[in-house]
């Protein structure tokens, strides 16, 4: 890397972590809408997205490259978000207050159950870095096929496990 591209990377970083945030918001009010058995809104929501991020690449994938995915993502997070907050506000059904009790026992509960999914995670993070550096000894293109094999199996596991969970989780 160049300091050009670093420098780039950091621009791109800091237009990213606001997506993050935003995801993580999109998944807790989505979950409210899920424990009152309010699927299609949040379903809806997931088409979101995809749709900002083709529009963004026809109209400006050749004056701003990667830099307008990150702009249609981060689009894409703050309409869902927009739609999800503007729900949750109109419906009566939704009377929830937001507060932060770590000493509350079900916050304690639900942090213990949430340590070995967190080991878990690191593991499966972990394990991509060790094949990089056990496919970079191989022929030129091999951590190429194991990128695209990782993402279609990554697109199968959410097909999948979505399909399942949403609806079996208020059950």
């Amino acid at each position: 890397f160049t300091i050009g591209h670093k420098l780039y990377s950091s621009h791109l970083l800091r237009l990213y972590v606001p997506v993050v945030l935003f995801m993580v918001m999109n998944e807790l009010f989505a979950s409210i809408y899920y424990s009152h058995h309010m699927f299609l809104i949040p379903m809806m929501n997931k088409i979101i997205t995809p749709v900002v991020t083709i529009i963004y690449i026809l109209l400006f994938s050749t004056t701003l490259n990667v830099t307008s995915l990150v702009l249609a993502t981060l689009t894409g997070a703050f309409l869902q978000f927009t739609i999800l907050v503007y729900g949750i506000r109109r419906n009566s059904n939704f009377s929830y207050k937001f507060e932060l009790e770590f000493y509350n026992e079900g916050v304690k509960k639900i942090l213990k159950l949430m340590v070995p999914l967190i080991f878990g995670m690191l593991i499966y993070k972990i394990i991509p870095v060790f094949d990089k550096i056990i496919l970079s000894s191989l022929p030129s293109g091999s951590i190429s096929y194991l990128n695209y094999a990782s993402k279609l199996q990554t697109a199968m596991i959410q097909i999948i496990s979505t399909s399942f969970t949403i609806p079996v989780f208020p059950i």
